[in-house]
């Protein structure tokens, strides 16, 4: 049930169908407590509320009260485990309007153009186009 909170939260504004009504998203982890409650009982009922109101506290201590309240984050992901798990691209870097990336060269393999026999190559001065790529047809 915290999967699903985390879910709704993240996708506000949009629609998903439960079952075979079409529900906002935010709606959805309500409408499986309803379900809950009437095909197990309270007790599945109060399982599930406590998923949503850890999922809720996560997300007020980590995203909301941080970013919105002026305050710090008072639940911190260790060093080594965000090291584990976050993935360093050597070929990307990070600037203020996006991520830039480029393509992976082999090591030991000159650019394209100088392989590829294209006559392209001597028309510069001063070989800026001899770094293409091999192209890739859009559409």
């Amino acid at each position: 049930m915290a999967f699903v909170y985390t879910f709704s939260q993240t996708n506000r504004g949009t629609k998903t169908r439960f079952w075979v009504v079409d529900i906002p998203v935010v709606f959805l982890p309500y409408a499986m407590l309803l379900v809950g409650m009437v095909t197990n009982g309270w007790y599945s009922v109060l399982i599930d509320i406590t998923g949503i109101v850890a999922a809720h506290t996560y997300d007020f201590l980590t995203r909301i009260y941080p970013t919105f309240g002026g305050g710090r984050n008072f639940l911190t992901v260790p060093g080594f485990v965000e090291r584990y798990f976050t993935h360093h691209d050597p070929n990307s870097g990070y600037r203020g309007y996006g991520t830039a990336s480029r393509a992976p060269r082999p090591a030991g393999q000159p650019s394209s153009a100088s392989t590829s026999g294209s006559s392209w190559g001597g028309w510069t001065s001063s070989g800026s186009w001899n770094g293409r790529g091999a192209g890739r047809r859009l559409g």
